[in-house]
């Protein structure tokens, strides 16, 4: 690997020799680095300073620094989204890889969720919604319940990206 992370190696992977004797080896921790995907709703509902491209980018990479502060090697892919569709942006994001999906949201939720959606987000990885007013908290409890995530209520970004990397800390990721 050349110095390079290499994830998904078991023991069984790993060959150590001394002066050309295999030696036991033990694996003491498999983590994989998380891989968050996250989604901004960008539709009209939610504040401006959320909707404005500059601020998605800012917060994006100050998430990816309060992340990789704990998680060196943590990725976060962003996918803005124009809409308040929220039941099926989470189950389309649980098709990926991701560890865990950030999805900032005002609340103002649009459709209601098919079997489909719901057996996907509750089968996926862990969303922490991050709530950027007060409407409609109780409904984002249930589907950050649902999915194993929680609500972080957080008006400003930096205080955003730190309840994410607050919830990171204390989830129980998957082994690679």
């Amino acid at each position: 690997a050349q110095g390079a992370l290499v994830e998904g190696l078991t023991a069984a992977d790993v060959i150590l020799r001394e002066d050309g004797v295999e030696q036991p080896c033990l694996v003491l921790a498999n983590a994989s680095r998380p891989r968050l995907a996250l989604f901004v709703d960008q539709s009209l509902s939610m504040p401006p300073v959320w909707r404005d491209a500059g601020a998605l980018d800012a917060f994006a990479e100050g998430l990816t620094a309060a992340v990789q502060a704990d998680f060196p090697g943590a990725q976060v892919r962003v996918q803005a989204n124009n809409n308040s569709r929220l039941w099926a942006n989470l189950a389309a994001a649980t098709h990926g890889d991701p560890t865990i999906i950030v999805y900032v949201t005002d609340g103002d939720i649009d459709g209601q969720p098919t079997p489909a959606d719901e057996a996907a987000i509750s089968n996926g990885p862990p969303a922490v919604i991050v709530h950027v007013t007060e409407s409609r908290r109780a409904d984002l409890e249930a589907i950050a319940a649902l999915s194993g995530g929680t609500v972080a209520a957080e008006a400003t970004s930096e205080a955003a990206a730190d309840a994410v990397a607050g919830f990171l800390r204390e989830a129980e990721l998957p082994g690679y």
